[in-house]
């Protein structure tokens, strides 16, 4: 009921939750995004809702056609303690359109770059990833990002 009263009076940009993945945007060099929903379940929702994620060690397959977030962490909501799926780490279905698997897996394979989860956010009611295109930074280069983003 708090939260209800309080998102009246805050504006909603302050409400947002975002996790990031920071190694991600260290090590490789973002050169195309997508916005994907994902499968979730409803304790997984209340989870990263209150921030209990962690993207640093996720890899996105793509198999027969569909795409999946594995070894992404979302932390078991204690208040829902009998419906918590059994392993945090398991692997999720991402919601993409057809021609954006498609983009996504031809790019990945011709262009040799590697399909990341760069970040968890809000948009309206749903949480959305932030899925990127990137290529593996050199050594010298870690320190230094492409001018532009």
């Amino acid at each position: 009921m708090l939260a209800l009263f309080l998102s009246r009076l805050i504006p909603c940009t302050l409400l947002t939750m975002l996790i990031k993945n920071h190694k991600a945007y260290r090590d490789y060099l973002i050169l195309d995004e997508f916005e994907a929903g994902i499968a979730l379940t409803g304790p997984e929702v209340k989870s990263l809702r209150a921030g209990q994620g962690n993207l640093d060690q996720s890899l996105i397959n793509i198999k027969k056609g569909e795409v999946f977030l594995e070894n992404a962490y979302i932390a078991p909501y204690q208040p829902a303690a009998g419906l918590n799926p059994s392993n945090p780490r398991q692997s999720r279905r991402l919601l993409l359109k057809k021609r954006e698997i498609l983009s996504l897996h031809n790019k990945s394979k011709q262009q040799k770059l590697t399909p990341l989860a760069l970040e968890w956010y809000n948009k309206d009611n749903l949480i959305k990833l932030r899925v990127g295109l990137g290529r593996k930074k050199k050594r010298a280069g870690k320190g230094k990002t492409a001018i532009g983003k």
